[in-house]
């Protein structure tokens, strides 16, 4: 059995292209993919039935290869698990994010503050919340747009073995980097809004387990890989965690 991203694969490179032979649950037999329409769109749906054997007989237009091992597994086989991970790499992103941006704007605020002799007064700092949040919410989506489509992942994806691809494996654009980020914003952390957010990450966590997929992977035609942890991982994250807690409380003390 291969995933689409793998059937898209076999369907260029194979030199039989949409004469070679597929099979999915709900198939009598096998027969040509140009023969079936909708037999692209209905690999999608994951089902996991046993083909019946390959057709031998001489001239047959070879059947889609099956002998792909566990460590090269498509894009769908490996994709759309492990949740949490995911969940931890986005919040990585947006600390390393935060971080960044509020170093930046600290300096800036201050050194206005000082230049034109005006007090930074917690009253005006929680007027300029809002436009703050707004600005990093944009700068956010833009570095991941850049990095998704730069680098086929982010910073916090990478340290988690993440990448993002398109379902024929190769980087997404810019603009569709920009969707999905944006998508993400809104369906998944529901724009940072208190119990909005909650809900909509509740509701993307039962999608993710339920059909293995993400409502904007699935929409935006995207799919989601992860490399197995291994024992530098683990240790690095580790780290990592450990530094952001220490900076995290640092700052309030």
């Amino acid at each position: 059995p291969v995933g689409f991203a793998d059937l898209v694969n076999v369907l260029r490179t194979n030199g039989t292209g949409l004469n070679t032979l597929v099979w999915i649950d709900g198939m009598g037999a096998w027969e040509k993919a140009a023969d079936n329409p909708t037999v692209v769109e209905r690999l999608r749906s994951r089902r996991s039935a046993v083909p019946p054997p390959p057709p031998r007989s001489p001239g047959a237009a070879p059947a889609a290869r099956t002998d792909s091992s566990r460590a090269e597994a498509s894009y769908e086989q490996t994709a759309d698990t492990h949740p949490w991970r995911r969940f931890f790499a986005r919040c990585l992103d947006a600390t390393f994010a935060a971080y960044l941006i509020g170093i930046v704007g600290a300096v800036v605020f201050f050194s206005a503050a000082a230049a034109f002799s005006f007090s930074a007064s917690p009253l005006l700092l929680a007027i300029l919340l809002f436009p703050l949040l707004l600005l990093f919410a944009v700068l956010f989506l833009l570095v991941e747009a850049f990095c998704l489509s730069r680098f086929g992942t982010t910073p916090g994806k990478a340290l988690y073995g993440i990448s993002v691809r398109s379902l024929e494996g190769r980087r997404l654009t810019f603009k569709r980097a920009l969707w999905r980020a944006f998508a993400v914003l809104v369906r998944g952390q529901g724009l940072w809004l208190p119990f909005v957010s909650l809900v909509t990450a509740i509701v993307a966590y039962i999608t993710l387990k339920r059909d293995g997929q993400t409502t904007w992977d699935r929409d935006g035609d995207i799919v989601v890989r992860h490399r197995p942890f291994s024992v530098l991982r683990i240790v690095v994250l580790i780290v990592i965690w450990l530094s952001v807690v220490v900076v995290f409380v640092a700052g309030y003390t």
